[in-house]
């Protein structure tokens, strides 16, 4: 076992062999090629050498925070793994909330100290456990899940630095956690994008587009890698003095903006809309990274529009031209129009 304090050449080496496997840990490309399972069995195999434990498990509370699902659960003696078991919270709400408050708990013997609430001690004597150090995983301020060091038959007092080495692994679970579940939803958003109406794009901090989904060729014409590389005003987006403000001040403060409608001139001389909203992206050191969002085509609905504004300002040329008096009231029979003839008529030119 880890001791800081051993002058002897054994510690000495053990320290440095146990370094030596959380550097292996650290350069290891499975944390960041593979998937979640071949990450976790990777952190659980080398956490149990390090800490000479016999068995490691990690889980993962849900969403929703209503189930608890193991990731990996590696026991020593066989180098057996297993995952995927889920269990409601609420069967072990006094335990987890425990874990909660504590981040940490070092239970040197559970036959002994009744360190634990008794739902949690009964259930872990239960799978032949006998000494505990199990740590909380947190990612910006959520709880998300648990890591257990357990002996089976022998207990063991958990030195400081053998709980300083668990935090070490607990910060490898929740980097993990937390990049496979931005895959996760990365995923889910790119799938989405190719099935959408909408289109669905990812800027750099500099501003300049990274990806942007295949359904912006139906709309525009557009391949997404044509695009790559521009900045929204490079494609030739124009907006007005009043949005561009808004949009200036939401990206300089890396806020969201939404309902942001452009116009932009194709080659074909066509001009189409384009409504955009997008939220600002930050690493996990809190840094800004990028934008990600998604336009829509909205080119019928604005000429739609126009083509309304446009008539009803053909009519009310007509209305005002007219030699006839013509006035409108609305419902609280106040006036709300009159022509040129009613307004000489009754004396209002100079009201009108």
């Amino acid at each position: 076992m880890f001791n800081s304090t051993d002058a002897t050449g054994t510690g000495a080496s053990l320290l440095s062999r146990q370094l030596e496997l959380v550097g292996k840990l650290a350069a290891s490309t499975v944390l960041i090629d593979e998937g979640l399972q071949p990450a976790l069995r990777e952190i659980a195999e080398i956490a149990g050498e390090v800490l000479d434990v016999d068995r490691v498990a990690i889980w993962r509370i849900g969403w929703d925070e209503t189930e608890i699902t193991c990731g990996d659960a590696f026991q020593r003696s066989d180098g057996s793994h297993v995952h995927g078991q889920t269990t409601k919270i609420s069967e072990h709400r006094e335990h987890i909330e425990f874990l909660w408050q504590q981040h940490m708990v070092a239970v040197a013997d559970l036959n002994e100290v009744n360190a634990l609430p008794r739902s949690g001690s009964d259930l872990l004597k239960s799978l032949g456990d006998t000494a505990l150090l199990e740590a909380t995983v947190w990612r910006e301020g959520r709880f998300i899940g648990t890591m257990a060091f357990a002996m089976l038959g022998t207990p063991r007092i958990w030195s400081e630095e053998e709980q300083a080495l668990a935090g070490v692994f607990v910060e490898f679970v929740s980097r993990i956690f937390a990049t496979h579940e931005r895959r996760e939803l990365e995923a889910v958003l790119r799938d989405y994008a190719e099935s959408a109406s909408d289109w669905f794009w990812e800027m750099d901090a500099d501003g300049r587009f990274t990806y942007i989904s295949d359904r912006i060729f139906g709309a525009t014409g557009d391949r997404p890698t044509s695009i790559y590389g521009n900045t929204f005003e490079q494609m030739g987006h124009e907006v007005s003095s009043e949005d561009q403000r808004s949009l200036n001040s939401a990206l300089a403060n890396r806020q969201p903006f939404q309902n942001l409608v452009s116009w932009r001139q194709l080659r074909d001389g066509r001009v189409t809309w384009t409504r955009s909203g997008g939220v600002p992206i930050f690493d996990d050191e809190g840094q800004f990274a990028r934008y990600r969002g998604s336009s829509a085509d909205i080119t019928d609905t604005k000429m739609l529009e126009l083509e309304k504004t446009e008539q009803a300002e053909l009519l009310e040329a007509i209305l005002e031209n007219m030699p006839t008096i013509v006035s409108f009231c609305d419902r609280e029979l106040q006036l709300v129009f009159v022509n040129n003839a009613h307004a000489k008529y009754h004396g209002l030119e100079n009201l009108k």
